[in-house]
């Protein structure tokens, strides 16, 4: 029973707050890669994105000039587990389109009387289409259209919730700083359970990339985002990434949320990736307390 509500309540958990409780599919809220859940969500701003990028502002994509296919894996506490796939293709002078979908998922070992057991599972789903493009040399935009399927046993939620993200970057707005706005499941829709609705986890999100090129060898990226939750408080999340050659990455990020439900170490994540060939390889370290700790595996191909 533990781990089911856990699993219900992961959202809320990471971002506890008097309104909190008042949306469903929290789940929306959890970062989809390896590499911007080890700069602890920041990256609405990222001006080196990869097909990850779009969970955090669908307009960092438009540079992307190969296609690029990118699934994560990511183990968390209590058998709960969380995939990602995304597949993003370029059209010249037309833009990038691009597909993805994402599962929170586990199974639940509940009591039918004193002496037996039946397992059941526990599904969230979203599927997401994205299109990005600049507008002009230093301002790109982009949308998502995302729907979404919750099923807990037998009961599914009903029908397939349409909602939105759209966003924009201002790449290289003064210097080498970029800015990057987005918001993220708007549009008004409700997932409805039986009888009755709930409302989504609505933000924006807006944040910087600083990009330092001390070298051609080194490069060092700083970035910083805040979100503005219509169910939770105000968080800053901070992410610093420094890549040697394009082939070595290390990062570290630090963010206020589970500063403030958990404990300072639940706020700190690190990573790491490694590029091979045409293949990136991205891991990241997430620590909730007491709660458990998570590992994050993100592979991406360019072709």
């Amino acid at each position: 029973m533990r781990k089911i509500v856990v699993f219900i309540l992961l959202g809320t958990l990471l971002y506890a707050d008097n309104n909190s409780g008042t949306t469903c599919a929290e789940f929306l809220k959890l970062n989809t890669s390896a590499r911007y859940s080890s700069l602890a969500g920041a990256g609405s701003g990222d001006v080196s994105p990869d097909a990850n990028s779009i969970w955090l502002n669908p307009a960092t994509v438009a540079p992307l000039i190969h296609r690029e296919i990118s699934i994560s894996h990511t183990y968390y506490f209590q058998d709960i587990s969380y995939d990602w796939v995304a597949l993003l293709y370029p059209v010249k002078n037309a833009g990038v389109f691009g597909i993805s979908a994402l599962g929170l998922y586990t199974t639940v070992q509940g009591m039918e009387d004193a002496t037996t057991s039946k397992n059941f599972g526990v599904y969230n789903y979203c599927g997401m289409f994205t299109y990005s493009r600049h507008f002009s040399r230093h301002i790109l935009a982009g949308m998502s259209i995302k729907t979404i399927k919750m099923k807990i046993a037998s009961v599914s939620s009903q029908g397939f919730p349409v909602c939105f993200d759209a966003g924009i970057l201002l790449d290289k707005f003064i210097g080498s700083l970029s800015i990057g706005v987005s918001i993220h499941n708007a549009g008004g829709s409700r997932i409805k359970f039986v009888s009755e609705k709930n409302k989504l986890p609505q933000f924006l999100q807006a944040g910087v990339d600083y990009t330092i090129k001390p070298s051609i060898y080194h490069r060092i990226k700083i970035l910083a985002d805040v979100k503005f939750y219509n169910d939770d408080p105000v968080s800053g999340h901070f992410g610093f990434d420094y890549t040697y050659n394009d082939a070595l990455s290390l990062r570290a990020g630090i963010k206020t949320d589970t500063i403030s439900d958990l404990n300072f170490n639940s706020g700190i994540t690190f990573g790491a990736g490694i590029k091979v060939s045409s293949f990136y390889i991205d891991y990241a370290y997430l620590n909730f307390s007491d709660i458990g700790n998570s590992h994050q595996f993100s592979i991406t191909k360019k072709f």
